[in-house]
């Protein structure tokens, strides 16, 4: 693999460990499932949720689903497709991105007015509706969902279980990939800085 391709695996690696120490990922995405609550007044949200912190999760998140970024999960496993990364590590990195892929495209409950959708769409509607880059088309669907408060907040979860399993897959990608380049350090030594330990990094 080519120095450029080398630099770019470490990129994306040290990206998705700045990810997981963010303050959003610890409070709602570190736990089995992502949960809402009411109060006795009828108003309802979603559990730890900051919307500070998460739109600072955003804005790094979206780096791993647009495919213009040279370190999306899909740029980064193509980059590895091309090159002879050894079989082991290919399968871990594979089965990672299939079973990303396997999940975005499962349909779930209904949205308003359309029947099922999938979880892809979920995470397409909210990020570019409201968070990221926003398109006109999803900010409408995204305005139809939100006259109800209730069923937007079930959306909303679909929505943060969506950004769940981005996140660990990514990860699983991203500690099969520390795991090749920490073992092929000799012959890359000098061209790329040493890979962080994840450890040793401060949350933000």
């Amino acid at each position: 693999m080519k120095p450029n391709g080398i630099a770019s695996l470490v990129e994306f690696i040290e990206h998705v460990d700045s990810l997981r120490t963010k303050r959003f990922a610890k409070a709602c995405l570190s736990g089995s499932k992502v949960s809402m609550s009411g109060n006795a007044s009828g108003s309802f949200q979603i559990d730890n949720l900051d919307e500070e912190d998460f739109q600072s999760f955003l804005l790094g998140v979206r780096f791993l689903v647009q495919n213009n970024e040279k370190i999306s999960v899909r740029n980064v496993c193509q980059l590895v497709d091309a090159s002879r990364v050894d079989s082991k590590v290919f399968e871990r990195i594979n089965g990672a991105r299939w079973k990303l892929n396997d999940f975005l495209d499962r349909e779930t409950f209904p949205a308003p007015g359309e029947g099922e959708i999938s979880f892809r769409e979920y995470l397409e509607t909210f990020l570019y509706g409201k968070y990221a880059h926003r398109s006109r088309k999803y900010q409408q669907r995204l305005d139809a969902w939100q006259k109800d408060q209730v069923q937007y907040l079930m959306l909303k979860l679909n929505f943060l279980v969506s950004l769940n399993v981005v996140l660990k897959c990514a990860g699983e990608i991203a500690d099969a990939l520390r795991d090749w380049i920490s073992a092929e350090q000799n012959s890359i030594e000098g061209i790329v800085p040493p890979l962080p330990l994840r450890e040793q990094r401060s949350p933000d």
